[in-house]
């Protein structure tokens, strides 16, 4: 007879609850619609109660947060893995970088094409800032390690406001302009990093 293995933690299982809760509001804001989707309808995927829900969230906005997050961890991956490699190569990084946020922006994916709809544009501009932050957090960490470590608290904050009001600049360019070149944007970055170090 077989012996029952460990019981799930009830961190695990709150996990595993929070897990389902994310997933079945992106389903429905892609069928239907950020705007259109409740926390009804997020209950009623799920086959849960209100006060169920409001025990692992405290509101539909804090759910889209938990998505956006997880957005921005995925696009994030990507540049950053395309940043390390072309930094080791010099400056073409910039080109690269630029390219990796503009596939992220033309990606065919249906909560994506949701997100940018116009009736959803505080959410979109919640994603744009949250990504430009993360996005300036990683080019300051990393210029810091290039100066092992050795880095001005003063100057890295300065360096991070700077990269993430051209990041904000970029993202929306990216959004909202289509017209402007990789390259274009590129050498605004490339002016961006030199007068960093």
């Amino acid at each position: 007879m077989a012996t029952p293995g460990p019981k799930p933690s009830v961190a695990a299982n709150r996990e595993a609850m929070r897990r389902n809760i994310v997933s079945a509001a992106r389903d429905l804001y892609v069928t239907n619609g950020i705007r259109h989707t409740g926390v009804r309808e997020i209950m009623d995927r799920v086959g849960m109660t209100r006060s169920l829900f409001y025990h692992y969230f405290k509101s539909k906005d804090e759910v889209t947060s938990v998505i956006i997050d997880e957005y921005i961890a995925s696009c994030m991956e990507r540049i950053r893995s395309q940043f390390r490699a072309a930094v080791t190569r010099g400056a073409e990084y910039e080109l690269r970088t630029v390219r990796g946020f503009r596939a992220y922006y033309n990606k065919v994916d249906p909560l994506w094409t949701e997100l940018k709809k116009p009736e959803n544009v505080a959410v979109y501009n919640c994603l744009v800032q949250r990504g430009a932050t993360a996005y300036a957090r990683m080019v300051v960490d990393f210029e810091s390690e290039r100066a092992d470590g050795q880095g001005d608290p003063a100057a890295d904050a300065a360096r991070f406001e700077a990269v993430r009001i051209v990041a904000l600049g970029m993202l929306n360019v990216l959004g909202f302009d289509q017209s402007v070149t990789d390259e274009t944007l590129a050498q605004a970055l490339h002016l961006l990093v030199v007068g960093m170090r």
